[in-house]
């Protein structure tokens, strides 16, 4: 399988060997190309993942995907030394696909761990992705509560386009600026003629739990910078960044923090920050 069936440029620069590469997953029912006012301003050669290449890869053995099937994939195609940035869902992928002791049995062989110990990111930035996307107890202030999602898969289901359209307004809920936001990121969405893939991917949201201390004990010395939004109606939490970027601050207000104004200079300047402090782990 070659990465050019579901990794597409995001740039036209022709990167040198000494660039970084740069791997960019969106968030669900979204294009890469809602990456491009933050990639703009950063050195490299750019890669974002294509849902539609994607789902077709994974359905050609006429099975509906799971997560961790996703998982698989991405790590049989991925390059060893990347800079890789996820955006809710997407971030969720990343993370899972740099480590692998909280996956199913059915990927913890040791093929599977070869494959891991071959990829030896720079580094790893997480957009409002939690540890779980959901609530875990009716205690925790963490994820979704199951009987939301349950009434927004069903929603889908049923009404896919406004379902869509709702989504893009759960997204920029405590934007300072939520109109332009919603229109940001509706040109940036995947239609209801997508609507397996949606479906599926909409189910991958229910099917990880993400940990931190896996990942460092598969890559101990990766950086990892983790951001959320201050008002992000989704409520995402639970992962960290490294001790060595703690004092780069999270900023952003809503779950589309990505396409905030604001935040994108300050972003900006955090991913190349990360790009220096992973400089020294280039072969």
């Amino acid at each position: 399988m070659s990465q050019a069936d579901f990794w597409v440029p995001l740039n036209a620069h022709t990167a040198s060997r000494s660039e970084p590469l740069w791997y960019w997953l969106p968030g669900w029912s979204f294009t890469a190309t809602i990456f491009e006012p933050l990639l703009a301003a950063l050195p490299g050669r750019h890669l974002g993942l294509d849902y539609r290449a994607f789902y077709q890869c994974l359905t050609q053995s006429g099975q509906t995907p799971t997560f961790n099937d996703a998982v698989t994939l991405l790590r049989q195609t991925a390059s060893a030394d990347a800079l890789w940035v996820g955006w809710s869902l997407g971030g969720a992928l990343a993370h899972a696909t740099l480590s692998h002791d909280r996956l199913s049995h059915d990927i913890q062989s040791q093929a599977a761990a070869d494959i891991t110990s071959r990829i030896q990111p720079r580094a790893l930035c997480t957009l409002a992705t939690g540890s779980r996307f959901l609530r875990q107890s009716d205690t925790s202030q963490q994820g979704m509560d199951e009987a939301t999602f349950s009434a927004f898969r069903n929603g889908f289901e049923r009404f896919p386009a406004k379902t869509l359209k709702r989504f893009l307004a759960l997204c920029c809920q405590g934007a300072e600026q939520p109109r332009a936001c919603i229109a940001a990121l509706s040109s940036q969405q995947l239609t209801e003629q997508h609507a397996p893939l949606l479906a599926t991917s909409l189910d991958w949201l229910t099917q990880y739990q993400l940990d931190d201390r896996q990942l460092n004990n598969q890559h101990a010395d990766i950086l990892r910078l983790a951001w959320y939004g201050q008002h992000d109606a989704l409520h995402p939490a639970g992962l960290t960044s490294s001790a060595a970027l703690s004092t780069i601050p999270s900023c952003g207000s809503s779950h589309a923090l990505l396409l905030e104004q604001a935040t994108i200079p300050l972003l900006q300047r955090a991913l190349l920050e990360l790009i220096n402090a992973s400089a020294g782990k280039q072969p």
